[in-house]
């Protein structure tokens, strides 16, 4: 009986938290398998750059990107979804080359990343380029979004000068942003 309640106490604390607007602004939904291809051609990492995930949920884009010479770092604020990832990193292979960083996105140091990796809605875009445009370091080169355009809240493009945007089509589209 106590196990019981213990239970349904953790999976409703659980289902609070990914409900919550205020204590998850963008809801749990991971990059669809189908489409990983079309993200691997978009970010096409090298060797010695740093690949950054902002909402990286399961960490399905860690473990996918995660090898020699390329390092990874997931940023998320969900206490549920970092914990397993800092499980699963335990059982890779190349864990070391990983890094989880269980904080807000509007709070994140971006100066070591190359390229970034994004899937949030688009009520969330125009907040998070202008924070990526303001914080972002010499090194960022490229910044893909999964599925949501680089678009503002009154549906104008986000386009800095000297910077170049890309779509590459497919059942859900992939933007680049390359500066």
């Amino acid at each position: 009986m106590l196990g019981t309640i213990i239970l349904a106490g953790i999976l409703l604390s659980v289902l609070v938290w990914f409900l919550s607007p205020k204590l998850s602004p963008i809801p749990y939904y991971p990059t669809l398998t189908r489409e990983l291809k079309l993200i691997d051609r978009a970010l096409a990492l090298k060797p010695g750059e740093v690949l950054f995930d902002l909402g990286a949920g399961d960490g399905k884009m860690l473990w996918r990107y995660a090898q020699p010479g390329v390092r990874v770092v997931g940023v998320e604020i969900n206490p549920y979804l970092a914990i397993y990832m800092y499980l699963r990193r335990l059982f890779h292979p190349y864990r070391q080359q990983i890094e989880i960083r269980r904080q807000d996105l509007f709070k994140t140091n971006f100066a070591q990343a190359n390229k970034i990796y994004l899937f949030v809605g688009p009520f969330m875009m125009e907040a998070i380029i202008k924070y990526l445009l303001k914080n972002r370091g010499t090194n960022l080169k490229r910044i893909v979004s999964y599925r949501y355009d680089f678009v503002a809240q009154n549906g104008q493009k986000l386009t800095p000068a000297g910077s170049k945007l890309k779509t590459i089509k497919g059942k859900e589209n992939v933007y680049l942003w390359d500066f």
